[in-house]
C-alpha cells in the first residue's frame, strides 16, 4: 500500500514458492504431503504404478517384435518366443495384452485425476478458510474481480489444466524412454539422431517457458482488473448514470479489456510460433531414423521393411511423444502459476489469536452484565497510516443505551470495530465486564456481540437461512424474533419460507435491518452495535426502529453511532469524539436532557 500516494489497493503480485523446482516436482512434492501415506509411501506406490505401466505398454510391441520374427527387438524378445503358437492365437494373445494396456493406462490416469481432485479440494478449503478469517484491512485493499479470479480462473488451472498436463507429461516421458530403447535396439546408429533433437527440444523450451509463463502472470492480473471494474460499475451504476460519467466508464473498460486481449493475443502468437518448431523437429528426426533404418540394413538379409517399419513406428513415438511431454511440461509450468496464486490466497495473513493470556474458561458464562471500557484505546489501520483512535477511554454500564457521535472520521465506526477485534489495538486495552477482550478467542468474542451495519447483509435463499444459517433455533423462535423486530406480516411459516433475492432487493431497506435486528435477537447478545443502522432510511422508518430498539432492548448494551439526534432518544449516555479523541461524556437526567458525566 501507498500511504504517501492515497492508494488503498495494493498491486498484485505472486511470488514463486517452490524455490526453482520444475512444476512437476513440485507438484509431485504436494502430492505426497497430501496423500496420507508419506512421502517414501506415495513414491514406493508411484514406482509400483509407473513400472506396472512400463511392462504393460512393453509387452505389446515386444510380442508383435517376436511374432515377426524379430527376436532381438527387445530384451524380452527371446523370452517370448517360447510362447508362440497359430496366428489366431498370437494375434488373440496380442489383442489381450492391448486391452491390458488399455485397462492400466485407464486405472493410472483414473487414480492421478482423483489424487488431483483432492489437491484442488484441500487448496479451495484453505483458500476458503484463509479468506474468511483474513483481516477488514485485506479486503479494504483487495478488489474484489481479484479475489473471485483467485477462484474461477486460477482454482481451474488446478482442477483442469494442471492434472491433465501432469499425467500428460508422466506418461509421455515413460512412452519416449520405451520408444528410444526400442529404437536403438532396432537400429543403434539411431544413437546419432536422439541427442541432436533433445537438446534442440530444450533450447527451444528454454526461450517459450519463461516468455509464457510471465505472459500467464500478467493475463492473470489483466483479468483481474478487468473483472473487478465490471463488478465495481454494476455495483455502481446509478452513481455513474448521476454524474454522467458514463462515457469516461466506458472508455476505461475498453482500456482494461484491450490490455487483457493484448496478453491473449500474444499468447496465442507465442503457442503458435513454438508449435510450428514442435512440430518440424520430429519431421526431421523421423526422415533421419528412416534413412539410418535403411542403410543400416540395406546390406543384410534380414527383412528391410520389417526393422524399418518397426523403427519409424517407434521413432514416430518419440517424435511425436517429444512434442507431447514438451507441451505438457510447459501446461505444467505456465498452470502452476495459477496454483502458486492459490496457495497464496491459502497462506493468508489471519486474524490475531487472542493477544492476552485466557482468563475464562468455556463453561463461565460471559458476559452477564454488558458493561464496555475503553481504556486509553490507540488504533491505526496499517502501520504506515496516521493514527484513528488517540488514547481513547470511556465506559459503558451494563445495560446501558450509549450513543457515539462525532463529525465524519472521527472514530466512531473505528470504536466499534476494534470492540469487535476487526482491528487490533495499537496500545490501551477495552474490557468487556472487566475481561480484555484481546483474551477472549475470536469466535466467543463476536459470538457475544451483535453486530447492525449501516448496510444490511442478507443473502440469496429463504428468510430463514438468513435468520439462523446454521439452523440451530426452531421456528418459533424464529417467528418471535420477527415479532419483537417489527416484522409481523413475515412472522409465520410462509414468511419464513419467503424467498430473499439478490441482497434482499425484494424487501425494503428498512425491513432489510428489521431483519438484521430480528438476526440480532436470536443470538440473545448481551450488547448490540448499531453502527448507522439507520442512516440510509427515511424519518418515519427511523423511528420505528428505535422504538424497536429502545422496547426489545432493555437491560441490555446497545451502542449506536449515530448522525441524527433523533436516533439518540433513548440514548442514556453519549460519547463525543474528534479526532479520534473523546471530547465529552453526557448523561441523560431525569429531565431527558444530557448533562457531563
Amino acid at each position: 500500500m501507498d500511504a504517501a500516494g492515497g492508494r488503498v489497493t495494493v498491486e498484485e503480485a505472486t511470488p514463486t514458492s517452490r524455490g526453482g523446482k520444475p512444476a512437476v516436482l513440485a507438484l509431485l512434492s504436494d502430492l505426497m504431503d497430501g496423500s496420507g501415506l508419506g512421502r517414501a509411501g506415495f513414491a514406493a506406490l508411484l514406482a509400483l504404478a509407473v513400472s506396472a505401466w512400463a511392462v504393460f505398454r512393453l509387452l505389446p510391441d515386444a510380442w508383435l517384435a517376436a511374432w515377426s520374427g524379430e527376436r532381438g527387438a527387445s530384451f524380452i524378445g527371446p523370452l517370448l518366443s517360447p510362447l508362440l503358437g497359430s496366428a489366431g492365437a498370437n494375434l488373440l494373445a496380442y489383442a489381450g495384452l492391448s486391452a491390458l494396456l488399455l485397462v492400466v493406462d485407464a486405472g493410472l490416469s483414473i487414480a492421478w485425476m482423483l489424487l488431483m481432485t483432492a489437491l484442488a479440494t484441500r487448496t479451495h478449503e484453505r483458500m476458503l478458510s484463509a479468506l474468511l478469517a483474513a483481516p477488514t484491512r485485506f479486503f479494504d485493499s483487495t478488489p474484489s474481480g481479484r479475489v473471485v479470479n483467485r477462484f474461477s480462473i486460477d482454482l481451474g488451472e488446478v482442477d483442469s489444466t494442471l492434472g491433465s498436463a501432469g499425467i500428460l507429461f508422466l506418461r509421455g516421458a515413460l512412452e519416449i524412454s520405451l520408444s528410444i530403447v526400442f529404437c536403438l535396439l532396432l537400429v543403434p546408429s539411431t544413437v546419432l539422431v536422439f541427442p541432436p533433437v533433445v537438446a534442440l527440444f530444450l533450447l527451444l523450451n528454454r526461450v517459450n517457458l519463461p516468455l509464457s509463463r510471465a505472459q500467464r502472470k500478467y493475463g492473470s492480473v489483466q483479468t483481474g482488473k478487468a473483472l473487478s471494474l465490471v463488478k465495481e460499475g454494476a455495483a455502481g451504476a446509478e452513481t455513474v448514470a448521476a454524474h454522467g460519467r458514463g462515457a469516461w466508464f466506458e472508455r476505461l473498460l475498453r482500456e482494461r479489456l484491450a490490455a487483457h486481449n493484448a496478453v491473449e493475443l500474444a499468447r496465442m502468437a507465442t503457442r503458435t510460433w513454438y508449435g510450428v518448431r514442435a512440430e518440424t523437429l520430429p519431421a526431421l528426426m523421423l526422415a533421419a531414423v528412416a534413412a539410418l533404418a535403411f542403410l543400416s540394413r540395406s546390406g543384410g538379409g534380414a527383412s528391410v521393411a520389417a526393422v524399418a517399419g518397426l523403427a519409424l513406428v517407434y521413432a514416430q513415438s518419440v517424435g511425436s511423444g517429444f512434442g507431447r511431454i514438451m507441451w505438457s511440461w510447459n501446461q505444467s509450468e505456465i498452470a502452476f502459476v495459477g496454483y502458486e496464486r492459490c496457495k497464496e490466497y491459502a497462506g493468508l495473513e489471519r486474524e490475531a489469536p487472542p493477544t492476552r493470556a485466557p482468563v475464562l474458561s468455556h463453561e463461565t458464562p460471559w458476559p452477564t452484565e454488558g458493561r464496555v471500557e475503553f481504556r486509553e484505546a490507540t488504533l491505526r489501520y496499517a502501520g504506515d497510516l496516521p493514527l484513528v483512535l488517540k488514547g481513547v477511554s470511556f465506559e459503558v454500564p451494563g445495560g446501558a443505551h450509549a450513543g457515539l457521535v462525532g463529525r465524519t472520521g472521527c472514530g466512531k465506526s473505528t470504536a466499534l470495530q476494534a470492540l469487535l477485534r476487526f482491528v487490533e489495538l495499537e496500545s490501551g486495552s477495552i474490557l468487556v465486564d472487566g475481561v480484555d477482550v484481546a483474551a477472549i478467542p475470536l469466535e466467543r468474542l463476536r459470538r457475544a456481540i451483535a453486530f447492525i451495519p449501516q448496510d444490511p447483509v442478507l443473502f440469496p435463499g429463504t428468510l430463514r437461512s438468513n435468520l439462523d444459517p446454521l439452523g440451530r433455533r426452531d421456528e418459533a423462535a424464529l417467528v418471535a424474533a420477527l415479532d419483537r423486530a417489527g416484522l409481523s406480516r413475515l412472522a409465520n411459516r410462509e414468511g419464513l419460507e419467503s424467498e430473499v433475492q439478490g441482497a434482499g432487493e425484494n424487501l425494503s431497506r428498512g425491513e432489510r435491518q428489521l431483519a438484521c435486528l430480528a438476526r440480532a435477537f436470536l443470538l440473545e447478545a448481551r450488547i448490540i452495535l448499531l453502527d448507522e443502522a439507520t442512516a440510509s432510511v427515511d424519518v418515519a422508518t427511523d423511528t420505528a426502529i428505535q422504538r424497536v430498539v429502545e422496547r426489545e432492548c432493555r437491560g441490555l448494551t446497545v451502542l449506536t453511532v449515530a448522525h441524527r439526534l433523533g436516533t439518540l432518544k433513548a440514548a442514556t449516555r453519549v460519547v463525543e469524539l474528534a479526532a479520534g479523541r473523546v471530547v465529552a461524556v453526557r448523561d441523560r437526567g431525569c429531565a431527558g436532557k444530557l448533562a457531563p458525566a
